[in-house]
């Protein structure tokens, strides 16, 4: 190794050293800057690149222009100045960030958005968690991985969908009611991938009507039709589908029980 790749080391141990140290931080009690108004906190998997997309173009509202900017989870060492910078130029529109990820935090990182913003709303978007599982496994399996999709075993895939992060993912319930005790019931929007495929247009006008923001605007821009991140086309084996129905069953249930409509249709 060269000097100049052992100096590159160094810094990389270096910067890994400080996202560790600074998970533990505890953020500032002042705020000094723009805060969003609303966040989407997943489920990943289940339509938040859409969301993002169609939102991007309403006149009233400002999202950063990446998605996903994970400062409550990945990128929790870095100060709150560089994340209020990311709403510098919103104005007076509805500040918005949308990151999946957030689904998965900590409730003491959920308490400390509610510090900075106690009335902030939060969209929720639901997915068959059966059908999300599968296709958050393919992305990581075969996409980020770049493992070929035959050479994955089936033991291989149910230790993935059996993973923490996978099943945290997909513990819907949970993760709903962890937001719902700091910022309320009235303030949580559930909303569900299906409907992106049968009415888009219906659901984000519910998400506009929730976020309090004009219905009646050009949607002409807005892609209802597109599907986003379109990953790999291959169905669950039928073998893994039971193993999935049998993981997600209590789930599916408590789910109906608790949010009604559209997630009494899983199976």
């Amino acid at each position: 190794m060269s000097a100049r790749e052992r100096i590159k080391a160094l810094k990389r141990r270096a910067e890994d050293a400080q996202k560790t140290v600074g998970f533990a931080i505890r953020p500032p009690e002042k705020r000094t800057g723009p805060f969003p108004d609303f966040l989407c906190i997943g489920a990943q998997k289940s339509g938040t690149t859409w969301l993002q997309d169609c939102l991007i173009h309403h006149p009233d509202i400002f999202l950063p222009p990446e998605k996903e900017v994970h400062f409550f989870d990945w990128k929790y060492y870095r100060s709150y100045d560089w994340y209020q910078k990311k709403f510098s130029t919103a104005g007076e529109r509805l500040i918005g960030e949308i990151t999946p990820g957030y689904s998965t935090i900590a409730k003491h990182r959920i308490q400390h958005i509610a510090r900075f913003n106690p009335s902030a709303k939060i969209i929720f978007l639901l997915r068959n968690p059966i059908e999300r599982a599968w296709s958050h496994s393919k992305m990581v399996l075969c996409k980020i991985q770049g493992r070929p999709f035959e050479s994955i075993s089936d033991d291989q895939w149910k230790a993935h969908f059996d993973g923490f992060k996978s099943t945290k993912r997909g513990s819907y319930t949970e993760v709903y009611q962890d937001w719902a005790r700091v910022f309320g019931n009235d303030r949580v929007f559930v909303g569900f991938y299906e409907q992106i495929v049968s009415d888009p247009e219906g659901l984000l006008r519910e998400i506009m009507q929730f976020l309090e923001v004009s219905v009646d605007i050009d949607t002409q821009k807005m892609p209802f039709g597109k599907r986003s991140n379109v990953g790999l086309q291959a169905e669950i084996p039928p073998q893994l589908r039971p193993y999935l129905q049998a993981k997600y069953k209590d789930e599916i249930e408590a789910c109906c029980a608790l949010f009604g409509k559209g997630a009494c249709n899983w199976s």
